[in-house]
């Protein structure tokens, strides 16, 4: 299934990812993630709620957050959440059983706006992505078992808008006025692209990248090189 949430109208769109058909929508649903078991995890606020994929229907509240949700991921496991509030440039770890908080950590010393959060395939490593004080990136990297600080990024400047995790090479895309790959390693960025803003999201194969849900193939310098296929009829448009 391929998920669309909006921020602004706090909606989301369920549809068919051969046929591009609509499944469902349901409104009241402000983030959205799929769980290693093939259900969602939907946010709107504090409100936590697992939906049936196939049908959109409630199957379990969570426990209540402690602040209002802007960005999350899930656990590979599917036993916690992390999460970005709207207000607080931290990010939070919560055990869905519970709503206990196991993890709190500060992406920036100072003031910023619009963090960012994601996991690395095996879980055991944080990312925090956040447009600081001085408007340039600032991306952290944290053990999730312990908390420890293992990598602080800073690059490029302006407002981020959506990051992605690499599920093998672990590299970090963060999108914003100028688009970098980030080594979780510490080293340089691989590449940089100006010029793009959007969502971002690995697809498919290592070396696929997918902007804003429209396919594309990236080459080893972080250029577009051509679309991966086209998109069926119903997906012109789509949102």
């Amino acid at each position: 299934y391929y998920v669309k949430s909006t921020v602004f109208f706090n909606d989301m769109t369920v549809r068919d990812p051969s046929t591009g058909q609509v499944l469902w929508r349901r409104g009241g649903v402000l983030r959205a993630e799929f769980t290693p078991d093939g259900q969602i995890l939907a946010a709107n606020g504090t409100a936590l709620v697992r939906l049936e994929a196939a049908t959109g229907n409630v199957r379990q509240t969570l426990p209540p957050l402690r602040a209002d949700v802007f960005n999350m991921v899930v656990s590979p496991d599917g036993s916690s959440l992390f999460y970005t509030p709207w207000r607080g440039m931290v990010v939070r770890g919560v055990r869905l059983a519970d709503g206990a908080t196991f993890f709190e950590r500060p992406i920036t010393d100072g003031s910023g706006s619009w963090a960012s959060v994601g996991l690395t395939a095996d879980g055991q490593r944080v990312i925090g992505a956040v447009t600081d004080d001085e408007h340039k990136t600032m991306v952290r990297v944290w053990d999730t078992a312990t908390g420890v600080q293992l990598h602080t990024l800073r690059g490029h400047y302006g407002q981020i808008e959506g990051m992605a995790v690499h599920p093998l090479s672990e590299e970090v895309v963060v999108t914003a006025p100028e688009t970098r790959s980030w080594s979780l390693a510490g080293r340089a960025p691989a590449w940089q692209l100006p010029g793009y803003k959007g969502a971002a999201v690995f697809v498919g194969s290592d070396d696929v990248f997918a902007p804003s849900g429209v396919p594309l193939r990236l080459d080893g310098n972080g250029e577009w090189k051509d679309r991966v296929g086209t998109l069926p009829p119903g997906w012109e448009g789509a949102g």
